[in-house]
């Protein structure tokens, strides 16, 4: 009827508005992405080439086709943008002179140095949630359990370099239990890393535990291995490298993945000599009772700083490099995406900065 042939007409025309209009998105989201692009590639030659101005090796200017793990956009400090490159490469520059120091250990990835353990899904569930995994974990109270995991971050509690566990697990699949349970260590890595609430990259257990959501375990069996790195982790150099690897989609956090994680760069402390990993170790036990602030607080906490020290000495840098320390520290703080914005964190950089 003439009535149906101008409702299909109506539909036929209602139906190539929304394809036009569809392309129409699509063309501005085209232009757009490629105008982002060029920013990109404007900003990073402009910072390739002011420091090749300043003499800076090639190896270390970005290029925009290089292939580079973190994206300068969006970092405010450009000489902490070099620093922290060169930090991922094992060396650190005086910032006073330009002189660059080399670590006594070359970098590696953490799974060369560590056996990495596995992701949450496998370890298990959390009670009611859906079924995953080899245990049903519950919180831990005071009662003593043999499956222990320190499953998520809590920035009130896990405020030294000793953490203690937060839930128990009870045993759902046998056979991927066993297996869960020979991943346990006494050290762990944060996988959601919030920079202005949390004060360890890295945390330590009294016993054996089982990672979790938050915290991902590495095994080694030497423990002064286990406790320089703990250190390293948990000062300016390894809060760095690891923002140089972590996603930043949120400000003020770094998340990664279990195979990102894999990837981050670490100083081979293994081939550090064994007086020096002895003398990280007992800095350890000196430090592991000091109460730390939140990392994006680093600038002004003392605890921190010694961290920063031990480091430093452990890496055999010299005495003259601590106020390049203290400058890095500073500008990695100012970061927003650091900070993010953070009312506590932004009153203590003004406060530094009057």
């Amino acid at each position: 009827s003439a009535g149906d042939f101008f409702l299909r007409q109506i539909e036929k025309r209602r139906e190539e508005d929304r394809k036009r209009k569809e392309e129409e998105v699509e063309r501005l989201r085209l232009l757009e992405e490629k105008a982002r692009q060029e920013e990109r590639e404007r900003i990073i030659h402009s910072i390739r080439n002011s420091l090749l101005e300043k003499g800076v090796d090639k190896e270390f200017a970005p290029t925009a086709n290089s292939g580079a793990p973190w994206s300068y956009l969006g970092v405010e400090n450009g000489e902490l943008a070099l620093s922290s490159e060169e930090i991922s490469r094992g060396k650190l520059r005086d910032w006073n002179d330009g002189e660059i120091f080399s670590f006594p250990c070359k970098m590696t990835p953490l799974e060369n140095l560590f056996t990495v353990g596995p992701t949450h899904d496998l370890i298990g569930h959390l009670q009611g949630r859906d079924p995953r995994g080899a245990f049903e974990f519950h919180p831990l109270r005071e009662e003593v359990a043999a499956d222990v995991s320190l499953w998520e971050a809590n920035c009130k509690t896990q405020k030294w370099l000793i953490a203690e566990p937060t839930h128990k697990g009870i045993e759902v699949r046998k056979e991927l239990a066993t297996r869960m349970r020979a991943k346990k260590s006494k050290l762990l890595y944060q996988r959601g890393m919030s920079w202005f609430s949390q004060a360890l990259l890295a945390a330590s257990t009294r016993d054996d535990v089982l990672g979790g959501r938050a915290w991902t375990t590495l095994r080694i069996g030497d423990a002064r291995i286990r406790k320089a790195f703990a250190l390293w982790a948990n000062s300016v150099l390894g809060f760095i490298v690891h923002w140089t690897r972590g996603q930043r989609t949120q400000k003020g956090r770094s998340t990664t993945q279990i195979g990102a994680l894999r990837q981050i760069p670490a100083p081979n402390l293994a081939r550090l000599p064994a007086a020096k990993l002895a003398q990280a170790a007992n800095h350890f036990d000196e430090m592991a009772k000091l109460e730390l602030k939140p990392a994006c607080q680093a600038h002004c906490d003392e605890n921190r700083k010694r961290i920063d020290e031990a480091v430093c000495e452990m890496l055999s840098l010299p005495a003259t490099l601590e106020k390049t320390i203290d400058k890095l520290r500073n500008a990695w703080c100012a970061e927003p995406s650091v900070h993010g914005n953070n009312k506590t964190a932004l009153k203590l950089l003004k406060k530094q900065s009057d």
